[in-house]
Parts: C-alpha cells; structure tokens; sequence
C-alpha cells in the first residue's frame, strides 16, 4: 500500500469518527465532554482545513468562496448553533472526502496507462544483447522487441515487418503494419515478428508516459466554474453580509440571521464542481478517452458542431463482418475457406472471421503449410488446394484476379476486405467495417453536437456509399491537404462552437 492511499484510509477513518460523533451529538447521547459541547470540538475538527485556507487567502489578500462559509460558521457558534455550525463544516469534510475518492480511482486510472509500459528492455550494446531498465536506454540505440512484446521506448524500425496494436495511444481497434522507416510508439503491442527498433525517446519522455502525465495534470487543473466561483466570492461575501444585517434589522433574531449565513453559503460550488470533474476526468480515462482540463469538460456542453477526422475516430474498439459476397461458392464455403486461412493467425480481423464460422457452426480443416504475412493477409494448403485470405496486394502477388469490383464496393462501404481465393481462383470477398458505430452516433447527435460534420483525407474515393452507411453526418469531404481541412474546421466552428476529434486533438 503506498503512503498515498493510506493517507486517504486514514482521511476515510477520520470523516467516519467525526461523523458518529455527530450523530451522538444529534441523538443526545454524548453531548459534552470536560463540559465544552462536541459539536463544537466537530467544528474544529472537521474544519480545521477550511480555517486554515481561508486565514491564508486573507493574509495574501485574497476572498475566496469558503471565507463565506467560514462566516457563517463563526456566527453559529457565537449565537450558540453549535450543531449547526458542525453540520455545515461536516458536509465539507464529506465532500473532500468524495473529492478525494474520486481523484483515487484517476490516480488508479493513470496507474494503468503506466502499468503498460514495459519496465526493461533488450538492448544491443558491446556485440551482444543486454537487458537494463527502461530508463537507461538511450537516443540511437538499437533494441529488439520479440512478437507478444511491447515496445518499450519511442523508435523508428531499422529491421522487420509486423502488425503493432496501437490501441493504447490511440484507440485504433485495428493493428496498424509497420515497416522500416516508420515509427512506432512505448507501450504498443508487436503482434508477428522480431522487431529491431532505433530509440527516439525513451522514460519520460515517449508518447504513453506524456500521455498518462497529461491525464494526471488534467485532473489537477481548476475548472472555470471553480475559478468563477473564487473570482465572484469578492462579491458574494458583501452581499452575504448585507443581507444578514437586514436581517437582523428587520427580524432582530441572530438566529435567524445566521440562517441565513449557513443557507447561503455556495457549498455545492465549493464541493460538487471539483469532484464532479475529477470523477468525470477519471471515469473518462478509464473508457480509453483522455481529456486535457476541466475546462474542456465544459466547453463541451456548449459545443454545437462536431468534426471527425479520419476514418478510425469513430469506432467501438473491435472488428465485426457486415457482408459475405460469394463469388462461385456458397456464403458457409466462403467463411470456411477464409478461416482455415486464417487459422493460425491471430490478426482482429482473423479472429472475427474465426468467429464467424463458429457463429455458422462450421469446422473449418487446419492447413498446413500456413503462412502469416504481416500487413497482408495468411495462406495455406488445405487438400492440396492453395486457399489465400488477404489484401488486394496478397492475391495480385499470387496471380489472383477479378476481385478489382470488390476493392470498390468496400471502399465506398467504409470497409476493410478480406479477399479470398483457392487454387488461384477468386472466391469472394468478407466486409469488415472500419467505423461501425457511426450510424449509432450520429443518431445521437441532438444531445452531443447539433451539426455533426466529418472530415476526412484519407477517402480514395467520393464518399456517397459511406455517407449512405453513415445517415446524420451531414458534411463530408475527401482527399483534402492538411491546410485546406484546417480552413474547413475554422470555417465550421465559426458558425457555432465547435470540436474535433481525431489526430490526438
């Protein structure tokens, strides 16, 4: 257990104790001790904090929103409402206490993008290969990463080809092909083949490590409506004054008077706001979605165009097959033929065609002879018949054709095809979907933005078959350069508040 999850045990115990104490107060039971009421020792105890960061801002010639609330509680002990004023002060104890749960289950959420990181790393140094801690690797050195690993620093590939699950830096539910020459990013998952990676970045300084640091400064930035909340307690606090003076000028009852103190008192500015973020910011992480302030939180509500760059932006995370076209064979033979290809390949989009055959209840034959090629596709010897599942690429290679209408059709889909054939013949293809819940989005899009738009580079094609699978997105555009689609958000979030997603932003 570490000493900051015991402090917070401790704050728990403590809250508790206070408030059986309080409701042994309330109840009659225990009410004095060495003749001084408790609720005024609860008062103390449970606002010593709040005291004390109110006496601060004063002597730094500050008013802040708990000054009020301070107020109103001196008041009530001095006209003798002492369970009042422990009232008050215990609801504040209360809510720190919510506050400080909710920051937990943040700190457990940045804990597990951390947790990701691979704590050691092989390196080649002095002719040989050394394993050394994650911290040590240095800019330029060459580390080798074997398949089920994760890399364990920022780099560039100098030797291999592989499939690299980048789910955890942003959100693809597909693995994304890597070759020399690109860069791959800590904490991402080799999928196929021994990789051999130059180190850009290493520690604190790679993508996860700055990715989970944002999430934890998120959490700690005040919100607007914090900030508001001090920024106006200048003028609450008169107010306040003003109104229990006419108070007791009107009524001449200090109870009454300090009613109106304690009544006042902006405790759900105070409590509910931070925790309400903190929790917010913290629950948001864990569903994979990294939120860069409180303040963005709240921008959001009045956000009323929403722009979706790329095509992987909009996805649920995993691969489902939305059509099975059959080209001499039946749909069942398709699905057969395709996953004995893909038998020993442990590809999102093989599994999904795994899946499937076992959804038909079909028993697809092991082939033998397999062969996975990453960032292409698997093939293999079933009866003697050659049977390929892959890319356009995979089958063009292999002497494979007529499947040229197919390539089309899923790209006007929004979708990735599995092409399959046997014996050098094409038997059809398998639709998977690139953005299955876009349709489900935009349907919801009267309580999330008013205008969604979608804006995209990487259609080949004119998108009118995407826009028919997608209804409720009511801009597209494609092939456009990087200046002209920032013209286009600028020209969008002009008309009303806008927001993108997608690129990290």
């Amino acid at each position: 257990m570490n000493n900051e999850r015991r402090e917070r045990l401790l704050y728990y115990s403590f809250a508790a104790g206070v408030g059986i104490l309080l409701l042994l107060n309330w109840l009659g039971i225990f009410q004095t001790i060495f003749g001084i009421n408790t609720a005024i020792i609860i008062t103390l105890l449970a606002g010593y904090k709040t005291f004390y960061g109110s006496m601060q801002a004063l002597l730094e010639k500050r008013i802040s929103a708990d000054i009020a609330l301070c107020v109103a509680v001196v008041a009530a002990l001095l006209v003798g409402e002492y369970l009042a004023a422990a009232e008050a002060m215990f609801i504040v104890l209360v809510g720190e206490g919510l506050e400080s749960y909710a920051a937990e289950r943040t700190t457990a959420a940045i804990e597990r993008f951390v947790e990701q990181l691979p704590r050691t790393a092989v390196v080649l140094r002095e002719g040989g290969e050394r394993i050394v801690p994650t911290s040590e690797l240095h800019p330029g050195e060459i580390i080798l990463v074997r398949s089920g690993e994760r890399i364990p620093a920022d780099g560039i590939i100098e030797s291999g080809f592989s499939s690299i699950d980048e789910s955890s830096i942003n959100g693809e539910p597909l693995p994304q092909e890597k070759k020399p020459g690109d860069e791959v990013f800590s904490g991402t998952l080799n999928q196929n083949v021994l990789l051999k990676i130059r180190v850009t970045r290493s520690g604190s300084d790679t993508t996860l490590a700055q990715v989970a640091e944002l999430v934890r400064q998120a959490s700690e930035r005040q919100s607007p409506v914090e900030r508001t909340a001090d920024r106006y307690a200048k003028y609450f606090l008169p107010a306040l004054l003003l109104s229990a003076a006419l108070t007791y000028a009107l009524t001449r009852d200090w109870v009454r008077t300090v009613s109106v103190l304690i009544v006042a008192c902006p405790c759900a500015l105070i409590l509910a706001t931070p925790t309400a973020m903190v929790a917010a910011i913290g629950g948001l992480a864990r569903r994979g979605i990294l939120v860069r302030g409180a303040d963005v939180l709240e921008r959001a509500a009045k956000t009323d165009v929403l722009v979706f760059d790329k095509t992987g932006t909009v996805t649920e995370g995993k691969v489902t097959i939305s059509q099975v076209l059959a080209a001499g064979v039946t749909a069942d033979e398709l699905i057969s033929l395709a996953a004995s290809a893909e038998h020993a390949s442990g590809h999102p989009l093989a599994r999904a065609i795994l899946s499937e055959a076992g959804r038909r209840n079909l028993a697809p034959r092991p082939p033998e002879n397999a062969e996975i090629i990453p960032g292409r596709g698997a093939l293999g010897y079933v009866n003697g018949r050659r049977i390929i599942a892959g890319n356009a690429d995979l089958l063009r290679e292999n002497g494979v054709t007529g499947f040229e209408s197919f390539v089309t059709d899923a790209d006007e889909q929004g979708a990735t095809p599995v092409l399959v054939a046997d014996s050098g013949e094409f038997r059809g293809a398998i639709f998977l979907p690139r953005s299955p819940p876009a349709r489900r989005a935009a349907g919801r899009r009267s309580t999330a933005a008013s205008r969604p738009h979608r804006s995209t580079h990487l259609y080949r094609r004119p998108p009118a078959g995407r826009k028919r699978h997608c209804p409720g997105i009511e801009n597209y555009a494609s092939r456009g350069r990087p200046s002209a689609r920032a013209k286009g958000r600028a020209s969008r979030e002009t008309a009303g508040a806008g927001a993108q997603a997608g690129h990290g932003r």
